[in-house]
């Protein structure tokens, strides 16, 4: 996980731990512990902020590692 990127969009986009531990429903600790790589966001985190930051599937992938942004077709 490239957590300096998300850092760094986090500053690009003027929100804060808080506003993280709010989005995910968690307490600003826990926010620390994860960008600071003690714990790591699972998909369902990491999805919501990926849409959150209006992240595009390139940067989901990039960030986190992960494909978070799949489109099923009938």
């Amino acid at each position: 996980m490239k957590l300096e990127k998300l850092k760094g969009l986090l500053v690009e986009h003027k929100k804060t731990y808080a506003d993280l531990a709010e989005l995910l429903g968690v307490s600003i600790m826990t926010i620390n512990s994860k960008m600071n790589g003690k714990i790591q966001f699972d998909v369902v985190e990491a999805t919501m902020i990926s849409d959150y930051l209006g992240l595009d599937c390139s940067s989901r992938v990039d960030i986190f590692y992960i494909i978070t942004c799949i489109i099923y077709r009938l």
